[in-house]
This record gives structure tokens, C-alpha cells and sequence, in this order.
């Protein structure tokens, strides 16, 4: 059982086993809501099915030659979902230079992502990170943000799901982590920005619910680069 499970992750899909069941020399591994099968006991393909869906993605493998393989989309607008039917949309990668890291597992257009987050996007509409689609702005050119909302809260993630790190007070200033800033839509239209928190890497939501209303408020070059 034990080499059932550290095969799991080695394909880089996650998921939480309820039961492993050998049957014909081959396994299953059943988790809540999804089933993952090879079609040989020597082959990495699987098999997805959501429950309460109707979607089922067959012909996933892993290549290790895209462990790590940086993308990016250069349009912008890159949707990331939590499943490999992309029925549960996670975010929106907004900003053209922010770059994906691939897991290794990909199926028919389609590709499991590890940074900024684990889930899946369409292959259709990304490149190779060796052209990027801008060149980056001198280092000393920062974006600084004066927070306008007293008690605005920093996590380790683009959605109020992940870690609070903090919270900022009314008055305060923060800087964004690039310029262009890096920012992610969530699914519930909350615009969200990384920064550079004293206790490490953040993100902040600068908006509301469907992008209604401002946390923060970008200040003039000279104000973030004295």
C-alpha cells in the first residue's frame, strides 16, 4: 500500500484515499467524488471522474520532462481550475507576465499547475516562459500601494482560504512584489495583489466582492522610490 501512495504523488495529482483496492494485478485508489485507474499495471495513464458531474477525463500522464516547466499566457486571463473537467473555476491569472509551473501530469489539452497554486488550465492558449511577452522594468522601479481601510488583512495566498499573515492599519504603505504588479481574480471577483509583507511574501485583496470598492491606493513613483 505504501508503493501505491508514493505513487500518487509522484503523478502529482492530490487527493486523500478512503480505500486501495487490488484487482487483476492493476489497483484502484478511490478518494470522495473521484476514482483514478491505469489502464495497465505499468502505465501512468488515469482516469478522472467528478461525482455529481457527468464529466470524465481518461488519458492523464505523467512527463517528466514538464516537471517544473514554466508557462505563461500571453494575453492574460489565464483561468485556473481545481479539477481536470475545469467544472470549478479557482482564478483568474490576470497579468500576461505571471508564470505557471507545470506538475508533469497533462491530458488532451489540458495541465496540472503546482505555482501559484495546485490545479489545471488549458494548454491551448500558453507558451514557453524562454519568450516572455515583456521585459521586466528595472529593479528600482517599484509600486507602492497607501492603505485606505483600517485592519486590511495579508495572507500567504490570492483568497481568504489561506494563512492570515497580518493585518495593515489605515495609513500604511505597501509594495507589490514586480512591476507590473502580480495579481489573480478570484472566483468571487475579490482583485488580489502580492506584496512585500515584513514577514515574507503576501497577498491582499484591493477590492471587494466583484471587484466593487478599494482597499488601497497606488501612490506616485517618487513616493515609492525615495
Amino acid at each position: 500500500m505504501l508503493c501505491r501512495r508514493i505513487l500518487l504523488k509522484q503523478v502529482g495529482i492530490a487527493v486523500t484515499l478512503v480505500a486501495v483496492t487490488f484487482t487483476g494485478g492493476g489497483w484502484k485508489a478511490s478518494a470522495a467524488g473521484t476514482t483514478y485507474e491505469p489502464a495497465t499495471p505499468s502505465s501512468t495513464s488515469t482516469t478522472e471522474t467528478r461525482s455529481g458531474t457527468g464529466v470524465t477525463v481518461t488519458g492523464l500522464v505523467e512527463r517528466p520532462e514538464l516537471v517544473d516547466a514554466c508557462r505563461f499566457s500571453p494575453r492574460g486571463n489565464l483561468e485556473v481550475f481545481a479539477d481536470a473537467a475545469l467544472t470549478r473555476r479557482l482564478f483568474t491569472l490576470t497579468s500576461a507576465s505571471t508564470p505557471v509551473y507545470l506538475t508533469g501530469v497533462v491530458g488532451t489539452g489540458i495541465a496540472q499547475i503546482k505555482d501559484p497554486a495546485l490545479g489545471w488550465i488549458r494548454t491551448a492558449n500558453v507558451e514557453l516562459c524562454s519568450a516572455p511577452p515583456t521585459t521586466p522594468p528595472p529593479v528600482s522601479e517599484q509600486i507602492c500601494y497607501r492603505v485606505i481601510v483600517d485592519r486590511l488583512p495579508v495572507r500567504t495566498g490570492p483568497g481568504n482560504q489561506f494563512t492570515l499573515l497580518g493585518t495593515y492599519r489605515q495609513g500604511g504603505t505597501v509594495f507589490a512584489t514586480t512591476n507590473p504588479p502580480r495579481e489573480q481574480t478570484t472566483s468571487d471577483g475579490r482583485i488580489w495583489t502580492e506584496i512585500n509583507a515584513p514577514n515574507g511574501t503576501g497577498w491582499l485583496a484591493r477590492t471587494g466582492a466583484n471587484g466593487v470598492g478599494q482597499t488601497i491606493v497606488q501612490l506616485p513613483s517618487d513616493e515609492c522610490n525615495d
